[in-house]
């Protein structure tokens, strides 16, 4: 068992996208600082230092709290990787908040759960919906992750955010940490042994066939193709992706052909990955409203 968990940032330069057409250095490079402040708001999800999937660091009113997948605490696979909140609790939440060897975990008894929406059918996780929020009650706490974090605000501008959200052009980027990509190192700054997740966004569009809108059982879901033929270095498996956030980045260019690109905007949340057809796979998001409606609505 490693001593210690660690984040690591990877941006891998935006595939060629439908929407675009345009593979473009100079919107890479404006891309940059974008994807950045995703990152800024992101972090994996570790029960006693195992990787159990990711979450967007979230705020309302005065609270604050972890936005994710409602099966990643839930875990309907493994019975000892299900987060247990009541006061006799010895697990602890741990979060990759820096990009070099640290440790930053506390009591699960100290949180407590909303569940925004759970699975109606146990045999088809796909179907969904799936998502809830892990609350951050401790003020130190709270004040710890805002010193190397950043919280993503859903009573600001929501409207205008949901709509934003909602909008199929522009580029979308899912942040989580795929279990595959682990690696384990050191020693490093006191540890003997750290394990290193790559907190990686992976991009796309939702124009078809690189992405697609779909309602299902009073919800709306987003999903977004990822092209193992033309991208190298893709993981097998999207696990431990769950409960990462999508997020929208607005891009135009004027007629002498300058980018002009948006702050990112939350628009979902990863919960499941298709099966791999055609050297291609799906991954599912609850789409925007199920945030700005839905969750906001149930935690205030």
């Amino acid at each position: 068992m490693a001593d210690r968990v660690t984040g690591r940032f990877q941006t891998p330069a935006p595939p060629e996208m439908e929407i675009l057409k345009v593979n473009d250095p100079v919107l890479t490079e404006l891309l940059e600082p974008k994807l950045r402040l995703i990152y800024g708001y992101s972090s994996p999800l570790f029960l006693d230092k195992t990787l159990v999937g990711s979450g967007t660091f979230i705020a309302w009113n005065d609270q604050f709290g972890i936005l994710t997948a409602h099966h990643v605490p839930h875990n309907p696979l493994d019975s000892s990787l299900r987060f247990n909140f009541s006061a006799s609790s010895q697990q602890r939440l741990g979060l990759a908040l820096v990009e070099f060897a640290h440790c930053f975990e506390f009591e699960m008894r100290n949180l407590s759960l909303v569940n925004i929406a759970a699975p109606v059918d146990s045999e088809d996780p796909g179907r969904g919906p799936d998502l809830a929020v892990i609350k951050l009650g401790n003020k130190a706490v709270v004040e710890a992750i805002a010193a190397r974090k950043l919280f993503y605000r859903l009573d600001v501008r929501t409207f205008e955010r949901l709509e934003c959200s909602l909008r199929d052009d522009g580029i979308f980027v899912i942040c989580g940490a795929a279990k595959e990509c682990e690696q384990t190192g050191g020693p490093e700054l006191g540890f003997t042994e750290v394990m290193t997740e790559a907190l990686t966004t992976y991009y796309g569009g939702m124009v078809p066939p690189s992405g697609r809108r779909f309602q299902q059982d009073g919800y709306h879901y987003a999903e977004l193709g990822v092209e193992y033929a033309t991208h190298d270095g893709l993981p097998g498996t999207f696990g431990g992706v769950s409960g990462g956030g999508l997020w929208r980045i607005e891009v135009s260019a004027n007629a002498q052909g300058r980018y002009t690109v948006s702050d990112p905007v939350l628009a979902g949340v990863a919960f499941y990955q298709t099966a791999v057809v055609d050297d291609q796979r799906k991954i599912r998001c609850h789409a925007g409203d199920a945030i700005y409606t839905e969750a906001l609505n149930q935690l205030i």
